[in-house]
C-alpha cells in the first residue's frame, strides 16, 4: 500500500514540475520540424540574380551544393528559354518574384517555376492590347533589362521606350547593367575597359538584345516588354544615384552634359566610390 502511494505521489510531482523526459524529447522534435518548415520557404525579388541572390539560398536549403542546383538549371525547357544558352543561365529570369514553398526535389521545383513563368507571360500578353513584334523569349529579355536598370522602381515604360527605340533604329542598347552581369559585378559607374567585356549578354559589345535575361522581373517590367514604345523621341536615360532619380534624355549632348554633372555631384556626396564594387538593388532599390 505504502509503495502504491509512494508510486502515486512520484506521478503528481513529475506532473507538477513539467514534462518527463521523453515528453521534452518529443517537443525538441516538433520545433526542429517547425524550424525546417520555415527553411523549405523561399522569397525572390525584383532584380534578383541567379548566381548572386538565388542558387546560394536554394543550396543552403536544399542542404545541397551549388553545382547541383546548376545542373539542374542547365536541363531546363521552356518556350521562353533561348537554347542558345548553354548552362544553368538557362532558368535566369525565369522564376517569377514571390515567397516560394519549395518541392522536395530540385528538378521538380525547377518545372514549377517554369510553369508559373509560361503561365505569367500567357496572362500578361493576353492583357496587352498594343504588342511589339519582339519574340517571347526576346521580351523577358528585354523585361529584365528594364527591371534591372529601374532601381527606383518607377519609369518601367520610359525605360522600355528607350530600348524599344533603339532597336527599332538599329542601335546598340548600351545597357550598362548587361555589362554587369556580363562581369559579374556592378559599380556605380563602369570603366571603358568594363564595357568592352566579350560577351553576348553585354549590349556595348554585342548588337541587339543579350543572349538571354540578366536579371528576375516584375509584371510591370513584363507588360512593358511586350507592349511597343509610346514615346520614339527617347533615347537616352540614367540614373542619378544622389536625387535617387531617372533622368530621359532625346538629345545626346544634353544627357552627355547632365551625366558629367551627375558624376560631379557623386564624387562629392557619395560615400560609395564612383568604381566601387556594389549591390545596386540593395544600395538604390526602392
Amino acid at each position: 500500500m505504502k509503495k502504491i502511494i509512494l508510486a502515486i505521489l512520484f506521478l503528481s510531482m513529475i506532473t507538477a514540475f513539467g514534462c518527463t523526459e521523453s515528453e521534452k524529447d518529443v517537443e525538441e522534435v516538433k520545433k526542429i520540424e517547425e524550424q525546417d518548415k520555415k527553411t523549405e520557404e523561399i522569397e525572390i525579388k525584383n532584380g534578383n540574380i541567379l548566381n548572386r541572390d538565388i542558387i546560394p539560398k536554394l543550396a543552403k536549403i536544399y542542404k545541397i551544393e551549388e553545382d547541383e542546383i546548376k545542373s539542374s538549371f542547365k536541363k531546363a525547357k521552356s518556350i521562353l528559354i533561348n537554347e542558345e544558352i548553354e548552362d544553368f543561365r538557362k532558368m535566369e529570369g525565369i522564376i517569377i518574384p514571390g515567397k516560394y514553398e519549395l518541392k522536395e526535389d530540385i528538378d521538380e521545383q525547377r518545372d514549377e517555376f517554369i510553369r508559373m513563368a509560361e503561365e505569367r507571360y500567357k496572362k500578361i500578353e493576353g492583357e496587352v492590347i498594343d504588342k511589339n513584334n519582339l519574340t517571347e523569349k526576346e521580351r523577358i529579355t528585354l523585361a529584365s533589362i528594364i527591371e534591372a536598370e529601374a532601381l527606383g522602381g518607377e519609369y518601367y515604360q520610359e525605360i522600355a521606350d528607350v530600348f524599344l527605340n533603339r532597336l527599332s533604329e538599329g542601335s546598340k542598347l548600351q545597357s550598362c547593367v548587361t555589362a554587369e552581369y556580363a562581369l559579374g559585378y556592378q559599380r556605380p559607374y563602369l570603366t571603358f575597359k568594363d564595357t568592352e567585356i566579350e560577351s553576348k549578354y553585354n549590349t556595348y559589345y554585342s548588337e541587339g538584345l543579350p543572349i538571354g535575361p540578366i536579371s528576375s522581373f516584375s509584371d510591370q517590367s513584363l507588360e512593358k516588354a511586350i507592349g511597343k514604345s509610346t514615346d520614339e523621341s527617347l533615347n537616352y536615360f540614367f540614373y542619378d544615384y544622389v536625387l535617387g532619380d531617372m533622368l530621359f534624355f532625346s538629345d545626346f549632348e544634353e544627357f552627355n552634359n547632365r551625366g558629367m554633372e551627375t558624376m560631379e555631384r557623386f564624387k562629392n556626396e557619395s560615400k560609395v566610390g564612383e568604381f566601387d564594387k556594389i549591390n545596386k538593388q540593395e544600395l538604390y532599390g526602392k
